[in-house]
C-alpha cells in the first residue's frame, strides 16, 4: 500500500502549497468564528507566509535556476525556517504575545486581539 502523501520525496513546492493550504483553513475558520482572534492566529499567518514566500525562492533557485552550488541564501533559509516553525510553536503553547505582532497589527488595522 502507498502513502498518498509520501513525505520523505516532498519539494519545496509541495511545502509551500501545505503552507498555503493551511493558511486558507485558519482564515477561512476565523472568518466562520464567532470568537476574537487570538495573538497566535497573526503569528500562523506571518510565520506561514514567510515560510511560504522561502519555500517558493528555494523552489526557484533549486528547480528553475538549478543553483547546485551552496551560498548565503540556503544558511538564510534553513534559519528562518527553523525559526519561524519554533516562534509558532511557542505561541500556540503560551499564546502570548511577545513579539508584539498582534499589538502592532491591532494598532494599525483596529482589529480586535486577545493576548
Amino acid at each position: 500500500m502507498t502513502n498518498l502523501i509520501d513525505m520523505s520525496v516532498a519539494t519545496h513546492m509541495d511545502y509551500l502549497l501545505f503552507d498555503v493550504s493551511t493558511i486558507f483553513i485558519i482564515i477561512v475558520f476565523n472568518f466562520f468564528s464567532p470568537w476574537e482572534k487570538p495573538a497566535a492566529f497573526y503569528y500562523l499567518i506571518v510565520g506561514l507566509s514567510i515560510n511560504a514566500s522561502l519555500y517558493l525562492m528555494m523552489h526557484y533557485d533549486i528547480n528553475i535556476a538549478k543553483t547546485l552550488e551552496y551560498w548565503w541564501f540556503w544558511a538564510l533559509y534553513a534559519f528562518w525556517v527553523y525559526i519561524n516553525d519554533f516562534l509558532m510553536a511557542l505561541v500556540l503553547i503560551l499564546n502570548k504575545d511577545f513579539l508584539r505582532l498582534a499589538k502592532f497589527i491591532n494598532h494599525n488595522f483596529s482589529n480586535k486581539v486577545v493576548s
